[in-house]
């Protein structure tokens, strides 16, 4: 081959960089389906575009880079349906077709990532996968021809508008992805209204009561809203799931800007248009939206004591309960433990919130009722879940009945009450925070203050003495003060909270902050036993003796990077005596285990971040290293288990994140939902030595005949009494230790080798006697 002369280069050098682009760009080109099917979904023809997707998906002969594409448009999909279970689904199929050399298929993968994770507000989760993809962009020498580029910025910017002080970051990348779709104008003008939808609402946030520069929030906010209903009406006006979410957030925005006439007008014609198009599964999240921002409207005086108005309201609130319970079963995550109702969806804290208020105003035990009804169902409702998923639709509840107040009260035995503490989050106003007393007599339902802050709860976990003393005395003058001449002959509560309720431990809260130490102060768990049952009615189960043996999972010996929990481990031997201790740390072992305990006691490290992690962890010892080393609360969904106790020896094994709509998300709730009775967990992190002094008088006050709760309380009371030193009787030792399920009385355990001992004696005796008659 000839030479190249030196006068050549400056002319192939550019050819070459251009040959270059030209064949990089191809490597992404969509196949024409792909495209034709972007432009129906951008047209609002979602259905016809899944279906279409199906058929391409369903054929495995099909390129690879046709089916990872099918995938992400597939993805797109189901992230407007705010499905984000199918979402990840799909993101994470599109990402095991895709090669490691395609750097934009992968940055897009990643996009989704932090997309999903940004949708839960798990910002640390979100900003690495966010960070990861922007990292492919910048290091690809084709990045010019980078066709979804611009998303890479705006989903950076979702990210820092919830990250502190991200506000400059948050606009500067909205910017430099309007700057990146400018220079695709191949690109579907759908793309350009969700950038704006995005600005509008990062704007939005900053409009918020409190917040600084409101008016040019304001001003941001509504420019973008209505460019992007503008472009959606001219370019895509069969969008209805776009215009419809745009025209809920036009009604937000004019309740942050204090206009309520023009808040109405939107929030309605939303519902309006939903209705129009048919109440289809698609547009259910839309609904749900637009009425609970119609409620943040009936919070104002000229509305808050019309009865006609409430009632109304309060008739579509159950309407849409009807068809929450199929839209959150769909949208599980974690296999059934929990539905993230990141965005309040659920109809259910409006309308306890609306019965609170028309109990106020008319004293008409029904609203109770249907406060209590909402309740018990939204809780059926995720036990039914679990139990699909663990193959046990036999185990399904029904509807609850609809006089709930009497059917609670049956159930209630003397000296026995229920409280249930709701909260309703009101998007940058105060929230609301409702509680409910019945005993069997009495009843008080009633709101806190709105400045109420339920998270204050988790000072429990504070090492100030100072700190607790007057917050928990602060929560007992509010939370408990109002009802406590009710409660006076109470000696059991069933406690049913929701939402950031769950930070509240109960039987901390002080009556009094004078005196030298915690026992002087009369935390609540002198007056009465706490439990934290699953459901308001109990299920019906047959009550017997204990069905299994005591089985003891110990922590696993090692010198990994956890601690070694050398003490749990010899207590769990000094306890189990002849019962079966395994320490091995094999997850195959305990499998064999659990299902067969009739008493379970489980002991590790519990580990997981809230807006990081989905669930969080128990690790069997010290190893982290592999799936093995741990599981997960979904892994005990498949197992039937028969234990009426389970006592879960581990930090946080009580509370991983607040249920919107119930208890909390931890692994004491996926023990009930695969079968426990009563569940001994903690909400903090917890130490050692005290763990094991409670534990011992624990097991102490169960052997003499007391129920789960009641043998709490008084381990609880004596481990007060016994601290001799102040560290001792901080909070975090022994306030986040609570009983969840049912306080079921457990009988001890039969052993076996006092029998044998016995019968060897006798036996002997026998011999003796023999040999005595045969040599007089």
């Amino acid at each position: 081959m000839e030479a190249v002369t030196t006068s050549q280069r400056p002319v192939l050098r550019p050819l070459l960089v251009l040959a270059l682009g030209f064949l990089l760009s191809g490597a992404f080109a969509q196949d024409p389906l792909i495209d034709r099917l972007e432009r129906a979904f951008a047209d609002g023809a979602t259905d016809s575009v899944l279906h279409q997707l199906d058929l391409v998906l369903r054929d495995p002969s099909g390129p690879a880079t046709l089916r990872s594409d099918a995938w992400m448009l597939q993805a797109e999909c189901w992230l407007q349906r705010m499905n984000l279970e199918r979402f990840k689904v799909a993101t994470d199929s599109a990402a095991a077709l895709i090669p490691s050399t395609d750097a934009q298929r992968r940055a897009r993968v990643e996009v989704n990532r932090c997309r999903h994770a940004a949708y839960f507000t798990q910002t640390a989760r979100a900003h690495k996968h966010g960070t990861a993809a922007l990292a492919l962009f910048r290091r690809a020498p084709d990045r010019t021809s980078w066709k979804y580029a611009h998303l890479i910025y705006q989903a950076q910017g979702t990210v820092y508008r919830n990250w502190p002080r991200g506000a400059d970051s948050t606009f500067a990348f909205f910017d430099t992805a309007s700057t990146l779709l400018g220079r695709r104008p191949e690109l579907l003008p759908f793309w350009r209204a969700l950038l704006h939808k995005a600005v509008s609402n990062a704007a939005m946030d900053r409009m918020r009561p409190g917040a600084r520069d409101r008016d040019r929030s304001a001003a941001l906010c509504d420019r973008e809203q209505l460019t992007a209903l503008a472009i959606l009406q001219a370019h895509h006006p069969g969008q209805v799931s776009e215009i419809g979410m745009l025209q809920n957030l036009r009604g937000l925005y004019h309740l942050y800007k204090d206009q309520p006439d023009s808040a109405w007008l939107w929030l309605r014609r939303s519902e309006e248009l939903m209705m129009a198009s048919g109440s289809q599964e698609a547009h259910l999240a839309i609904w749900f939206s637009s009425l609970r921002w119609q409620t943040f409207l009936l919070d104002r005086p000229e509305h808050w004591s019309d009865i006609p108005l409430l009632k109304r309201h309060l008739a579509k609130l159950q309407q849409a309960q009807a068809r929450f319970t199929a839209f959150a079963a769909a949208r599980t995550q974690a296999q059934g433990l929990f539905f993230h109702d990141t965005y309040w969806y659920s109809p259910f804290a409006s309308t306890v919130t609306l019965c609170a208020r028309l109990w106020e105003l008319t004293r008409d035990t029904a609203y109770v009722d249907n406060a209590l009804w909402m309740v018990e169902k939204t809780r059926r409702d995720a036990w039914n879940i679990a139990q699909d998923l663990r193959g046990r639709p036999d185990l399904r509840l029904g509807d609850p009945p609809p006089h709930m107040l009497q059917a609670i009260r049956r159930t209630l035995h003397d000296r026995e009450a229920v409280l249930l503490c709701m909260q309703d989050s009101r998007a940058g106003y105060p929230s609301f925070s409702t509680v409910l007393a019945i005993t069997q007599d009495s009843l008080s339902l009633r709101f806190l203050d709105r400045g109420f802050e339920p998270t204050a709860g988790s000072e429990i976990s504070s090492r100030d003495p100072v700190v607790f003393r007057r917050t928990y005395h602060g929560l007992y003058r509010q939370l408990y003060t109002p009802i406590a001449q009710l409660l006076q002959d109470v000696d059991r509560m069933r406690v049913f909270p929701s939402g950031a309720m769950a930070h509240i431990a109960f039987d901390a809260l002080l009556a009094d902050t004078i005196g030298p130490d915690i026992s002087s102060w009369h935390p609540l768990v002198e007056r009465h036993a706490f439990s934290y049952p699953l459901m308001l009615l109990p299920l019906e189960r047959s009550d017997v003796p204990n069905s299994g043996s005591e089985h003891y999972l110990a922590p696993a010996p090692g010198h990994g990077a956890l601690t070694d929990l050398k003490r749990v481990r010899a207590a769990m031997r000094r306890w189990g005596g002849d019962a079966t201790v395994d320490s091995s740390g094999a997850w195959s072992r305990m499998l064999g285990s659990i299902p067969n305990a009739g008493v379970l006691y489980l002991g590790g490290h519990g580990a997981g971040i809230s807006g990081l992690d989905q669930q969080p962890r128990h690790y069997f010892g010290t190893d982290t290293a592999g799936s093995s080393a741990y599981m997960q609360p979904s892994d005990l969904l498949p197992l039937d288990l028969q234990a009426r106790l389970v006592v879960h020896l581990a930090c946080a094994s009580g509370f991983f994140e607040p249920d919107r709509n119930a208890g909390p998300i931890s692994f004491a709730r996926a023990f009930l939902f695969a079968g426990a009775r009563s569940v001994l967990s903690t909400a903090i992190p917890t130490d050692e030595g005290a763990t094991i002094r409670l534990v011992d008088l624990f097991r102490a006050e169960l052997a003499a005949g007391h129920p789960s709760d009641i043998a709490l309380q008084r381990a609880k009371l004596a481990y007060l009494e016994q601290s001799e030193y102040d560290e001792d009787q901080l909070p975090m030792h022994w306030a986040g230790w609570q009983i969840h399920g049912e306080g079921v009385a457990v009988e001890a355990p039969r052993l076996w080798w006092p029998w044998l001992l016995a019968a060897a004696l006798l036996g002997g005796l026998v011999a003796v006697w023999g040999w005595k008659r045969k040599f007089p």
